[in-house]
């Protein structure tokens, strides 16, 4: 995935409160070593909402496994940041996986 997704607050109807952020990336990338180096993921930034729904399609080779590979704690990025909620995924030991659930 070479495209960064527009990561700006989304618009909240009048009186309601400000959307909750649920999952956040920030300048995401993931760089493969090898000759040359293979660019998985190149500076993604991303931010979805509670109640989002949200879908990753690309093409094959586009990075679509490496992003939710290290969404789920499975793979370690470059550089940039992962947050669930308010904890910070990026520091966690290589060991350690994600599992989320989400109640309706």
């Amino acid at each position: 995935m070479t495209t960064a997704t527009d990561t700006r607050d989304r618009a909240a109807a009048p009186g309601a409160s400000p959307a909750r952020r649920v999952l956040e990336l920030a300048a995401l990338s993931k760089t493969y070593p090898s000759q040359p180096p293979v660019h998985a993921l190149r500076h993604v930034d991303l931010t979805i909402t509670a109640g989002e729904l949200v879908a990753v399609i690309g093409p094959s080779g586009s990075g679509k496994t490496t992003l939710l590979n290290i969404i789920g704690g499975l793979d370690t990025p470059t550089s940039g940041t992962v947050r669930l909620g308010n904890r910070d995924l990026t520091g966690m030991p290589s060991a350690t996986g994600c599992c989320c659930v989400t109640a309706p």
